[in-house]
């Protein structure tokens, strides 16, 4: 991923700690829309993330995987509408959604050891580039 800025921001809200209990992150690159990753414990419990894209919503709420496409869906009367929703995977909670997630990326990991392999470059590259832009929120 080529980024053209990541910003951060710790932020306390509540007044029942002393430490910050919010970060906003936001990363704007070359291409496609900014990104914005807001993550607080100051309110309610609400596990949501949402990838907009060209022509597709994924979303991630409380353990429900869905997609909305495509991006030109129409009313009667010719005006834009929420596109249909598919669900793609349903977790019986949120805690179980990254239980799954952690298990499948652990057994991947064990799977090339096992067979003596490499991890394919690009995700190598990729997993460079996230911890540089990690790294520069610090300096920032």
């Amino acid at each position: 991923m080529n980024h053209n800025n990541v910003s951060f921001s710790a932020i306390k809200v509540s007044e029942y700690t002393k430490f910050s209990d919010s970060a906003l992150i936001t990363i704007t690159s070359q291409v496609g829309l900014p990104t914005t990753i807001l993550l607080t414990y100051a309110g309610p419990f609400h596990n949501t993330a949402t990838f907009v894209f060209s022509d597709a919503i994924v979303e991630l709420i409380n353990g429900v995987v869905s997609l909305k496409t495509p991006r030109e869906s129409f009313d009667q009367d010719g005006l834009f509408v929420s596109p249909p929703e598919r669900i793609l995977k349903t977790f019986p909670s949120s805690r179980e959604y990254y239980n799954d997630a952690i298990k499948n990326s652990v057994l991947s990991f064990l799977k090339v050891v096992k067979k003596s392999e490499t991890f394919p470059l690009k995700h190598y590259l990729c997993s460079l580039d996230s911890t540089r832009a990690m790294l520069m929120m610090d300096r920032k």
